[in-house]
């Protein structure tokens, strides 16, 4: 049962994200802009059972200069592998992360309802991340920090014209 709500929930809530470009693969939506991928992630806790699912949504946005920048070889093809990753409940009211449980259609319907509420704000914070101006901005007001400081440090400190993460003085090659 908590695969099939997993799955529901998933389809429900991609159904809903469509119009704004979304696009499903697996417990993953996909939006990719000119200058930036977005993602809106679905992650089933092990407190999971056969008849219940427990559930957390994360979303997250990399910028394909800075990922390209660094030169880090991650995949990234969900919220938790970008450079900048939230959970979805710390766009409520009161921010927290949050968990959903679902053991029935009542509850089911109740999940995709909050999560549909909270993504607007979400996905307008991506679609403000989705620049390399956005980024700087929000770095330079001390809303990016965590464990890639050093490196967006770097990416909006380095000089003019530099396109490599510094010690690399020419792109990658398919050799």
């Amino acid at each position: 049962m908590a695969s099939l709500f997993l799955n529901q929930l998933v389809k429900a809530v991609a159904q809903s994200v469509r119009e704004r470009g979304f696009r499903r693969s697996g417990n993953n939506l996909r939006y990719e802009t000119r200058d930036a991928l977005q993602f809106i992630s679905f992650q089933s806790s092990d407190s999971s059972t056969s008849t219940s699912l427990v559930v957390t949504v994360n979303v997250g946005c990399e910028l394909k200069k800075l990922h390209e920048w660094l030169r880090s070889g991650r995949n990234v093809n969900s919220a938790q592998a970008c450079l900048w990753n939230l959970r979805l409940g710390e766009f409520g009211d009161s921010p927290r992360d949050r968990w959903w449980t679902v053991t029935d259609l009542d509850s089911l319907t109740k999940t995709m309802h909050e999560i549909e509420a909270l993504l607007p704000r979400a996905i307008e914070k991506m679609n403000n991340l989705s620049t390399e101006e956005g980024v700087r901005n929000a770095f330079e007001i001390g809303e990016l920090k965590g464990k890639r400081f050093q490196e967006l440090r770097a990416f909006i400190d380095r000089p003019e014209g530099s396109e490599y993460w510094p010690g690399w003085d020419a792109p990658l090659t398919d050799s």
